[in-house]
């Protein structure tokens, strides 16, 4: 956006003063704290709730590699935890509940007695876990 012509001359003629950061900052350091502050405070919230409702879905990026998404719900919002590349990894229902319930210990804190809900896709492997 920054680098576009059209957005540099709207910026200046906002204001001739201000200088727009480079690719590199924000793609940088900027979004490594951007990053951080909000894993932190994600990290918070659930840690906060009495019990925790968690979907588990799987689909593919642009470029077609597989991806597992975990979302974690709330009273009147959710919040998105995970999406990894599965890369070539044989997804039986066995690994896919192993990998969900690593995930689990990590996101509950150890206590998989706060999971109140999972919920998934109607795939054969999903409904085998």
């Amino acid at each position: 956006m920054y680098e576009n012509p059209f957005s540099r001359k709207f910026l200046h003629n906002l204001n001739p003063a201000y200088k727009s950061p480079l690719r590199s900052t924000i793609s940088g350091p900027l979004l490594e704290e951007v990053h951080s502050n909000i894993i932190a405070r994600t990290d918070l919230l659930v840690s906060s709730l009495d019990r925790i409702n968690v979907s588990m879905d799987k689909s593919s990026n642009i470029i077609g590699n597989r991806i597992c998404n975990i979302s974690v719900y709330l009273k009147y919002d959710a919040l998105y935890y995970i999406s990894e590349d599965i890369y070539v990894k044989r997804m039986t229902s066995p690994a896919a509940a192993q990998w969900l319930r690593n995930h689990l210990l990590t996101l509950s804190n150890h206590h998989l007695d706060y999971i109140n809900s999972i919920a998934n896709d109607t795939c054969k492997t999903m409904q085998g876990m």
